[in-house]
């Protein structure tokens, strides 16, 4: 149980530190820093401070949670989109603060004004610029081929090839386990159990497809919820015969899984990926049923937590 929810924990946690990398997908921006002429709010509501009049900065902004730092006079303001921001003559600057972004330096002499007057008007007009340019990469890039290792109730390795059409993604897999399972003991009647004259030890593999839903973040990042199916394969290997004529060579399990492919673009032909994953039993072989009763590795190759870590090249 405790191992189970140290999984659910990561796996909150992993989403939760790529999903905020994003951020800045998004940027806040000048869109441009101007005197305003027909704007007479710093003469018909003027402030002071230390004997000078303050300049009035409109600053137009659809979100009425930024924050303001420099020599600000006053309250601020928002109504309908627009700050109003009172500033001593005196300021060269003023820093925007918007949650999710990177603090904001306006610098006036960048746009042309190097003295603010008194009882005077400006107006700022700031924008949040989406980067678009990283998410076009993504979706130029329609097919890759990822060879992958896979930690957890499963060790393996192997690849995935798949493709995406926009936001629709189709992805196959093949892995071939790295964990075996303890020494299993069959009897005469092919019941798995200890000090039986046949033993047989079993490695899994697995052959599985998955789709989803592509979310494209901008900078190099994707997140693409995904559900799947597959079939976890056992080879058995016998490590002590017997004259009895025993069939317990193979079993199978057939599985679901949901999981969250999280998409890097390093270069843009080259990527690295990771995807938790959870997968539950739907049914299984008689052979795969009756050694998950006594192994309970065996009875986890098949489901339980495990997260995929890849590199994968796009064309």
């Amino acid at each position: 149980m405790n191992k189970t929810n140290y999984h659910i924990k990561f796996f909150l946690l992993f989403i939760t530190v790529f999903y905020f990398s994003g951020i800045d997908a998004q940027e806040l921006k000048v869109d441009y820093f101007t005197v305003s002429q027909s704007d007479i709010t710093a003469r018909s509501k003027p402030r002071q401070h230390e004997g000078k009049y303050c300049a009035f900065i409109k600053v137009l902004l659809a979100s009425p949670d930024a924050t303001f730092e420099g020599l600000i006079v006053g309250d601020v303001a928002y109504k309908s989109s627009e700050y109003s921001v009172y500033v001593h003559p005196d300021s060269k600057r003023i820093v925007v603060k918007l949650e999710g972004f990177l603090p904001l330096e306006v610098r006036f002499k960048d746009y042309g004004i190097n003295q603010l007057e008194e009882k005077h008007s400006y107006v700022l007009k700031l924008i949040i610029e989406r980067n678009d340019n990283d998410i076009s990469e993504f979706k130029k890039k329609n097919i890759y081929i990822e060879p992958q290792i896979q930690l957890g109730s499963m060790t393996a390795f192997g690849a995935a090839i798949g493709g995406y059409v926009n936001h629709l993604n189709v992805e196959a897999s093949y892995m071939m386990g790295l964990s075996e399972s303890e020494e299993i003991f069959w009897n005469s009647t092919n019941n798995a159990e200890a000090g039986s004259p046949s033993s047989y030890t079993y490695k899994p593999s697995f052959f599985g497809g998955k789709v989803g839903y592509a979310f494209y973040l901008g900078r190099p990042f994707r997140i693409t919820p995904q559900i799947g199916v597959g079939v976890v394969s056992l080879s058995g290997t016998e490590s002590k015969k017997s004259d009895n004529q025993l069939d317990a060579k193979n079993g199978y399990s057939l599985n679901a899984s949901a999981s969250v492919k999280i998409d890097y673009l390093i270069l843009p032909w080259l990527g690295v990926g990771v995807s938790p994953e959870y997968s539950l039993t739907l049914s299984k072989s008689d052979l795969y049923e009756r050694v998950a009763d006594v192994s309970s590795k065996v009875d986890g190759f098949a489901k339980g937590f495990n997260v995929r870590i890849g590199v994968y090249v796009t064309f």
